[in-house]
């Protein structure tokens, strides 16, 4: 399970060939993760929220 909050590097390969960024703007500019190879996780109160949202539930405020 991935922490919330956490930095986790990543790449991907297909026949042992690394695989590159497509050749669309969004995913070639510079600090995405398709270029960077790292994404950052929701942090625990993002993804509670999230959580109580698909659940059809409104999070306690306080």
């Amino acid at each position: 399970m991935l922490e919330p909050g956490r930095r986790y590097r990543f790449t991907a390969c297909s026949d042992g060939v690394r695989a590159v960024a497509g050749r669309t703007w969004v995913t070639r500019r510079p600090g995405t993760p398709e270029l960077t190879g790292v994404f950052r996780t929701a942090p625990a109160a993002a993804r509670q929220a999230a959580a109580h949202h698909r659940a059809g539930q409104r999070p306690a405020l306080g």
